[in-house]
């Protein structure tokens, strides 16, 4: 079938590329859930803009003419999750497109401004913050991180729910660094 190699493409993908286009590929290949992860989070007066703007791009999402029964959440203020429901049809790649293309003129509109793809968030007292995937090393050697930080880990396979998707930093593709 073509989904399995697809699936296979996207295993091979993510387990032999440098670990920055992994979030990327979580973004494109896994349709089911989209990701978008911001540089600060969002401002409270800018919250109904969005949530008006969300719900009208996922209203009229569709793929060859069928909709998409999604939803979404913001994570912290900063993270944006949307997914389909378990028995929506499948997005297409053309959906796909159409999703991007939509969200970053929201983005635009609204002056938000999407976190790199080498970008790692993960939790602290004060909310979230990140560090580009080249400083996870020295973020863990000065303390930063540790085997207990909740990353927001966009590599998740089994990710359903957006609850799902930070985990301990020693449960990540990370854990190779400590």
């Amino acid at each position: 079938m073509i989904t399995d190699y697809l699936l296979q493409i996207r295993s091979f993908q993510i387990e032999n590329l440098p670990e920055k286009f992994s979030v990327i590929l979580s973004k494109y290949y896994m349709q089911n859930y989209w990701i978008f992860q911001y540089t600060e989070p969002i401002k409270a007066s800018i919250l109904p803009e969005l949530e008006k703007g969300v719900t009208s791009i996922l209203s009229q999402w569709k793929a060859h003419g069928t909709p998409l029964d999604s939803e979404w959440r913001l994570i912290e203020n900063q993270i944006l999750f949307i997914r389909l429901q378990e028995d929506s049809e499948g997005a297409s790649g053309c959906s796909i497109d159409s999703l991007r293309k939509q969200m970053n003129q929201l983005h635009q509109n609204l002056y938000l401004v999407e976190a790199g793809a080498g970008q790692v968030f993960f939790k602290t007292e004060n909310g979230l913050n990140s560090v580009a995937w080249n400083q996870i090393e020295s973020a863990i050697s000065t303390g930063v991180l540790h085997p207990n930080s909740l990353i927001a880990d966009t590599t998740n396979d089994n990710l359903a729910l957006p609850d799902q998707l930070f985990r301990p930093l020693g449960q990540t593709w990370i854990k190779k660094y400590l």
